[in-house]
């Protein structure tokens, strides 16, 4: 073989071979972002009509593959062709909701004077997150405290994640939850219709 020949060849070669290493680099990203994990970001947000109230916050953990958690401080999170798109957004939300709304009750229910915090185990059968803080009624400040506990063992969008111990939460709010998440079937709470 001619040295023009061999020095194609090599070109050739060394081309295909860094060809199939990227595509392999790229495979390796996209099946990763596209895997169930369960990495958090602490948010403040809270999307209400009432305007956030000085002197008071709330924080609460939000939950996505981190490659799709957003930088912001709310419920969002980051679509692209490289993290999966929407395909496991509802198995987030199985876990992100209970707890959001949650917030979002409190928030509603007290006018924006709430104060949340949160305490977080995490280990990869069960999350559980402890919320904790006050709300005020008036001058008076009254404790609150929710822990939620979900099931995630082997969660994806065929086998969403459990939430086992939702029958712990207050009427209240289980009312409220019906409501947001199926507002044809469930009435609104009266509170909540006297905003």
């Amino acid at each position: 073989m001619n040295k023009t020949k061999r020095t194609a060849l090599i070109v050739i070669s060394v081309l295909l071979i860094s060809a199939l290493l990227v595509l392999s680099a790229f495979a390796g990203i996209y099946l990763y972002s596209e895997a169930v994990i369960f990495n958090h970001r602490d948010s403040s947000e809270v999307h209400s009509a009432i305007p956030p109230v000085e002197g008071f916050s709330v924080k609460y953990p939000f939950f996505a593959n981190p490659m799709a958690l957003s930088g912001s401080g709310g419920r969002s999170y980051t679509l692209t062709l490289l993290n999966g798109g929407e395909k496991n957004i509802e198995v987030y939300e199985a876990v992100n909701a209970p707890v959001y709304i949650w917030v979002d009750y409190l928030y509603n229910r007290y006018r924006g004077r709430v104060n949340l915090d949160y305490s977080l185990e995490l280990d990869g059968k069960t999350i559980t997150v402890s919320m904790i803080g006050n709300v005020y009624e008036g001058e008076n400040s009254i404790p609150v405290e929710q822990k939620f506990v979900f099931d995630i063992e082997n969660a994806d969008s065929d086998q969403l994640p459990k939430w086992i111990n939702e029958e712990e939460t207050d009427e209240e709010y289980r009312e409220f939850f019906g409501f947001v998440t199926n507002p044809t079937v469930n009435p609104m709470p009266d509170w909540y219709g006297e905003m």
